[in-house]
């Protein structure tokens, strides 16, 4: 296997600007693209030999959300008064396997037995125009994506009206075992006269008499039976699971960081039962479940007929995406022997969304001072705020956008973005202040825009950092260089030049480069690492500037991961919030971090002065 250790990753082509290749190997979709097929053309080179390459595409297909229509019955007295039989159709229905809202989708009838039975827009059955003659009526409905109209499925309703037929009762169980794979249910209290209809998840599948009735033959999963008498009348239904093994995931908020708001950096803990339905013991069983971090395992034994609850837990760090969404779904998957066999449960978690401000700066390419489609992030530059005008204004540089809290409607904000003061020839922002901003109870997450105005100039960066295990005589140093055009115009027919020490020898250079004076900046790596045995959620790393650096200069030229940057005069806080950092795995990238950030010294210094600059107590560099 390939690692990040080895190799450097370049984005060729795309389709368009919806897929892209990053440099840590992730594939990325962006935006809400179309159903289809995207592509990226990437480039894979050797970092010990640059013109050993190879090429590869990567393939993103983009299905239609799944929408899941399932029929529903019920039963309603008759008479001529208008009645709702069901306030919602939708209710039993489901979009990627989560709850449908009338937010996200409409309904419309399409057809019906007749007029007494209708499905409105709102998603309500309705029984009018009575009385009607006994008996059971149903109606099509059709259920379409608000965000995009094309993609339809066709739902189901009956009602009995003026009949009243009781649900079947689930008598004995015989569930699967290792010795069998397939399930019988015993059905009772069926209809006694005359002959009945069977229907198993909204398909008749029997018809018979008498009131009790065997289901055999059943592979494991969840289902549904109800029953239709002989006058055609329906009764409510009823379910159960079948299945060897029964998960459950059940998830409870934790506030993490304990500042007593819901943000990023909090964590959601769940419990995992698994629990052995067969009449065998099951053996060596496994949870895992995608974005879980679980502990525990494996679970030697389960008797049957048993639950355990103590083997398996896991924890979620919460992202903005979650803040975003105000929940978040998660699925853990429980696989057990000795015949090998799987179940998986979902636990949806509500989130208790705080009030605040979102915060962002873009580059506002369409100018009309709203961020749009893929307008992009502008990171050259810092967030300010002032509470109550108190005289202590907080700075935040990210490279992305930036929320503030807020539980009392009377604390007030002053809000605005600077552009660094090294770039703010080339840029400019209007509105570039909020003053006396308030968060009003139940207001949500309010945006305040900050649109970044390209102005025309020409540029070029060019920054050297270090780039794998330190310099050791009589082994390989790799220098990775990253220059970069931050002008509105192209550059043609440049030079880069490189300097390199007299006391080392330039093996390769893949592509020709070189490389220019540091512009009077200082550059730092702060390189960090999980020296635990467990993931870390939060990763919090502080630097205090010596009193000679200018702390008004300091930006941050890259980072292994998101993070935000709160400065408060000369002390640097770096936050890494949910970023679940793992221990670190030997020959990889894995459970090691680092930040490159560049300051310049206050006027005044000369060749010869000392600069400190302690990150850390097991590292300190003097310049």
């Amino acid at each position: 296997p390939v690692s990040l250790s080895q190799v450097n990753i370049t984005q060729v082509t795309s389709t368009n600007n919806f897929v892209s290749v990053n440099a840590t190997g992730s594939v990325v979709l962006r935006g809400s693209a179309l159903s289809g097929t995207y592509n990226a053309e990437y480039q894979i080179c050797q970092i010990s030999n640059p013109s050993s390459c190879a090429f590869a595409l990567g393939t993103v297909s983009v299905i239609p959300n799944q929408i899941y229509a399932e029929n529903d019955f019920a039963n309603t007295t008759n008479g001529a008064a208008t009645v709702v039989v069901l306030n919602d159709v939708l209710a039993n229905d489901d979009l990627n396997g989560l709850p449908i809202s009338l937010s996200q989708v409409s309904t419309s009838q399409v057809s019906a037995t007749s007029n007494y039975i209708t499905v409105n827009n709102n998603g309500a059955l309705v029984f009018s125009n009575g009385s009607a003659p006994a008996g059971t009526y149903s109606v099509n409905y059709q259920i379409c994506e608000l965000s995009n109209p094309n993609n339809c499925v066709t739902g189901f309703a009956a009602v009995s009206i003026g009949c009243n037929v009781a649900a079947p009762i689930i008598g004995g169980v015989t569930q699967p075992s290792c010795g069998s794979s397939t399930a019988g249910v015993e059905l009772i209290g069926l209809p006694a006269t005359g002959t009945w209809n069977l229907y198993k998840n909204g398909f008749q599948f029997l018809s018979g008499s008498g009131n009790t009735t065997l289901v055999n033959n059943l592979l494991p999963g969840i289902y549904s039976f109800n029953v239709a008498n002989n006058t055609g009348c329906f009764a409510p239904p009823v379910s159960i699971e079948l299945s060897f093994v029964t998960t459950s995931l059940n998830g409870t908020y934790v506030d993490f960081n304990g500042d007593g708001v819901t943000n990023v950096g909090d964590v959601i803990k769940y419990q995992v039962e698994v629990s052995n339905n067969s009449s065998c013991a099951l053996t060596n069983g496994i949870v895992d479940g995608t974005g879980l971090n679980i502990v525990g395992g494996p679970l030697s034994s389960l008797s049957a007929g048993t639950t355990d609850s103590t083997t398996f837990s896991a924890t979620y760090a919460i992202t903005q995406s979650d803040l975003n969404t105000g929940f978040v779904v998660k699925t853990a998957t429980a696989t057990v022997g000795p015949c090998t066999v799987t179940d998986s449960a979902q636990a949806t978690t509500n989130l208790n969304i705080t009030n605040g401000i979102k915060l962002i700066a873009f580059v506002d390419t369409n100018g009309n001072g709203i961020k749009d489609g893929l307008e992009a992030n502008f990171t050259l530059g810092e967030y300010q705020y002032e509470i109550n005008n108190n005289g202590t204004v907080q700075r935040i540089a990210t490279n992305g956008s930036y929320y503030l809290y807020e539980s009392n409607p009377a604390t007030s904000y002053n809000l605005g973005f600077a552009v660094n003061s090294a770039y703010a020839f080339q840029y400019s922002v209007s509105p570039a202040a909020y003053n006396n901003v308030t968060v009003a109870v139940g207001s949500g997450m309010v945006t305040y825009n900050f649109p970044i105005t390209v102005v025309p100039y020409t540029e070029l960066t060019v920054y050297v950092t270090p780039h794998g295990a330190p310099p050791r005589p009589g082994f390989t140093y790799y220098n990775q260089v990253i220059y970069k055009n931050n002008g509105t115009t192209p550059i043609a027919n440049d030079t880069l030049t490189f300097t390199k020490d007299n006391i080392v020898t330039i093996l390769s250079v893949s592509p020709a480069v070189t490389f220019a004076n540091a512009n009077g900046y200082l550059t730092y790596t702060i390189r960090f690492e999980n020296a635990g045995t467990a993931n870390a959620v939060n990763v919090r790393v502080n630097d205090v500037l010596d009193a000679k650096l200018d702390e008004t200069t300091v930006r941050t030229i890259a980072a292994s991961h998101n993070y935000t940057l709160d400065r408060i005069g000369n002390n640097l806080t770096w936050k890494f919030d949910g970023i679940n950092f793992p221990p670190p795995v030997a020959e990889t990238n894995i459970g090691r971090g680092y930040i490159v950030f560049q300051v310049k010294p206050k006027s005044g210094d000369v060749l010869g002065d000392v600069i400190s600059n302690q990150a850390i107590q097991t590292n300190t560099t003097m310049t």
